[in-house]
């Protein structure tokens, strides 16, 4: 007695399918209505810390040479849980520059 397998892939095939096109209707849900933005922070946050990421746009704005950015832009940053409003001289954030601040803001 032979099992009919054919039949039976096919309708594993098919539910496979129909899965990844029910997952693609949510995500583009989704991202249409706005809800994967908070998604994407909390991913994004697991990704990257925002003192790395700060760090680095601050190593940028000095090596481009943008003093106003370097100086007076105010960034937010989470130091020991608490969010505070640092601009690119606050010492913790270890970025060396040969930029002077003391006229700019």
């Amino acid at each position: 007695m032979a099992i009919n397998k054919k039949g039976f892939e096919l309708t594993i095939s098919t539910l496979v399918i129909i899965i990844l096109a029910v997952l693609f209707l949510i995500i583009i849900v989704a991202i249409m209505t706005g809800g994967f933005g908070k998604a994407w922070a909390t991913i994004k946050g697991f990704l990257t810390s925002d003192v790395d990421s700060t760090r680095k746009a601050c190593e940028a704005a000095c090596m481009t040479e943008s003093r106003h950015d370097f100086c007076c832009t105010q960034r937010d940053v989470t130091f020991t849980q608490v969010k505070e409003k640092v601009n690119c001289t606050d010492s913790r954030l270890k970025v060396a520059c040969n930029i002077n601040c003391e006229e700019e803001c």
